[in-house]
């Protein structure tokens, strides 16, 4: 049953990505066979554009690469959204070929803890296949039981992808600000986030800045949520959560001198003397 459901997610996200926004330009050739364009996308405005305009905010394409080691991500969906939007963001901001955009995604520390439906093919990794996004079921033909294979359902024991969960969790670890958008506080997905040494205890106290949406959430609802975060942190946290109407972007909006703060968006221009 279990490879059965990994088939039909494969299927789903496959053929969704297909009628994608943010699915690869394609041209055809004289032959009428279709190759990537490297043309412009016209980019949906979403919690992504402001949050790649915050990541590159106040940096050149040379050292941006300094922002990614400041900050983390970690993806709970099978899908490669965030990172295909991002990398047409960077491409079009810096006016820089795909090939060098998909290089400083690559340079980012993202994390999917329960896998992918392959990586992007311009996201290689060694261990794990990749589907390009964007042509619905041909992207995986011939191939949907290796491509299945790397996801991992509520239902299968946690045992895979040990290695980037600890990263993760050493992460949170050391984290100053953390940010939940669109996120469902599951119990399991709570305990893969506990910081580092504290599986199964009560965190340490120590402070740190957390934001989350809470878009459809009852007040009862969101007050569980609350609790779990405290659980899990520690209660010695500074807790902003968005209003029942509120969606990823307003939370950006709403928190963006908090979440980005002047330090954070804008080092290179103090670093030079500029402001």
């Amino acid at each position: 049953i279990t490879k059965i459901v990994k088939l039909g997610v494969l299927d789903v996200i496959s053929e969704i990505e297909s009628t994608s926004d943010i699915r690869e330009p394609m041209r055809s050739d004289r032959f009428g066979e279709e190759t990537e364009s490297g043309g412009h996308v016209d980019l949906p405005r979403s919690w992504h554009m402001r949050l790649a305009q915050k990541i590159v905010s106040g940096h050149r394409c040379q050292n941006v690469q300094e922002q990614f080691d400041r900050m983390s991500f970690v993806i709970f969906n099978y899908d490669r959204c965030f990172e295909q939007y991002i990398k047409h963001y960077f491409r079009q901001y810096y006016g820089i070929s795909d090939g060098e955009a998909a290089a400083l995604v690559n340079g980012m520390q993202i994390f999917h803890p329960y896998g992918t439906i392959g990586l992007p093919h311009w996201r290689s990794q060694s261990s794990v296949p990749t589907v390009r996004f964007g042509p619905g079921s041909e992207s995986f033909a011939g191939r949907p039981n290796e491509v299945a294979a790397q996801i991992q359902t509520f239902a299968e024991p946690d045992t895979r992808y040990t290695e980037e969960r600890t990263e993760i969790r050493e992460r949170i670890h050391h984290a100053d600000v953390i940010v939940f958008l669109g996120f469902g506080f599951a119990d399991q997905n709570m305990e893969l986030l506990r910081p580092a040494g504290l599986q199964g205890s009560p965190a340490k106290k120590r402070t740190r800045e957390v934001y989350a949406t809470a878009f459809g959430l009852s007040h009862q609802n969101a007050d569980v949520s609350k609790n779990k975060i405290n659980t899990i942190f520690g209660a010695k946290q500074h807790l902003y959560f968005g209003g029942e109407r509120d969606t990823c972007d307003d939370l950006l909006r709403n928190f963006d001198g908090r979440i980005f703060p002047p330090d954070l968006q804008t080092f290179e221009e103090h670093e030079n003397g500029r402001s």
